[in-house]
Order: structure tokens, then C-alpha cells, then sequence
């Protein structure tokens, strides 16, 4: 990866950058799953009933958060987030201009950096609706207090992730709220594969 910096370009390749991100996601992933099996054989882990019932919809959320860190690589490979410090409209605009080069659906998703960051920037807002509709059936009925706390720890984590991009925009993508906004999101993983573990029956 750091390779790929040092010849025909002063940055690392977002491909190498991505993957080397979602192997490490991987590897966190494998060794936290090891760490819940092992609380479940020690009988200190408990099915939550409560996200049992939503186990589909918080599957949903846990694969498109992993997919929204990954794809936020190729936001950094390409400094696709210097483009504009505006938000949540883009220069006054609500789409980028040459947003989409017709007949390249690859390169637009992967190389071309105005679509890169409106689709990141687009995604969050995905997530956004799916979690707030998470929250809307948890809260609607009377449901045990741990998961109602479980829930709103993962509604803090995910606003202040979402509160350090729309700072990071403004300040032109300052390196200490680049690796605060990295670290945060390995918080927001771990929480939606923790509620996915909590909802995840036996087979």
C-alpha cells in the first residue's frame, strides 16, 4: 500500500488503501466474535429478545455500516473530501457538478471524486433513516431497559461519527479529527455486530 505511493503518485492506491482497511475490520471482527463465543460458553452472554424480533433490519444496518467504512478508503485515497467544505449542500449546490461521466459506472464509484464523496456523504443519510426506524420500533413499546440503553449508546456513537464528518468538511479535513473520525467508527461496528450477536438465534 505505502508502495503505491511512491511510484507515478504521491498517494497511497484507495484499492490497496480499502482492502487493507477491510481486512483489519475483518480481523477485529473474527476476534470480537471469538470474545462473545467465549462469554456465551462462560454463560455471560444472553440473547436479546427485544432485537431478536428486528434481527433482519439490524443485520441490514451492521452490513451497510461495514460497507460505509470501507467505501469512506477511497474517500481518503483520493482526497475526495478536500473537494468541498460546505455542507450539507455542495458549494450551494445540492449536487456536485460533473457528478456522473456517462458510460463509466466503475470509474464514477471508484475513481471519480465528486461521486465518491456525494455517495459518501448520501450513504450516512441511508443510515441515518434506517437506525432513526430502529429506534422508532424499539421505543414505540415497552422494551427491557438494557436494549433501550444499548440502542442509545449506539445513537450517540453514530451522531458524534456523523458530527466529526460535518466538522472535518468545514475545517478542511484537519488529521486529528481524520483519525477521531476513524477511531469512532470502530466503536459504531463493534456496537452493530454486538446487536447483531444479541439477535442472532441459535441454530
Amino acid at each position: 500500500m505505502v508502495k503505491s505511493g511512491l511510484t507515478g503518485r504521491v498517494d497511497v492506491s484507495q484499492y490497496r488503501l480499502s482492502l487493507h482497511l477491510t481486512i483489519a475490520f475483518i480481523v477485529l471482527g473474527l476476534v470480537f466474535f471469538t470474545l462473545l463465543r467465549f462469554n456465551s460458553h462462560q454463560n455471560n452472554f444472553r440473547l436479546d429478545y427485544d432485537l431478536v424480533k428486528r434481527r433482519k433490519l439490524i443485520l441490514t444496518i451492521f452490513v451497510l455500516i461495514f460497507f460505509q467504512i470501507v467505501y469512506g478508503a477511497f474517500v481518503s485515497g483520493t482526497d475526495s473530501g478536500l473537494l468541498y467544505n460546505t455542507w450539507p449542500l455542495y458549494d450551494g449546490k445540492f449536487l456536485p457538478n460533473e457528478l456522473v461521466i456517462q458510460n463509466k459506472l466503475l470509474f464514477n464509484f471508484f475513481e471519480n471524486k465528486k461521486f465518491i464523496i456525494f455517495f459518501h456523504r448520501t450513504f450516512a443519510f441511508i443510515l441515518l433513516f434506517l437506525i432513526a426506524y430502529l429506534n422508532f420500533t424499539i421505543f414505540r413499546k415497552n422494551t427491557n431497559y438494557k436494549t433501550v440503553i444499548l440502542v442509545i449508546v449506539f445513537d450517540i456513537v453514530f451522531i458524534i461519527q456523523g458530527g466529526l464528518g460535518v466538522m472535518m468538511i468545514y475545517l478542511n479535513i484537519p488529521w486529528y479529527l481524520a483519525l477521531a473520525h476513524q477511531g469512532n467508527s470502530i466503536l459504531i461496528f463493534l456496537l452493530s455486530f454486538y446487536m447483531y450477536a444479541l439477535s442472532k438465534k441459535s441454530s
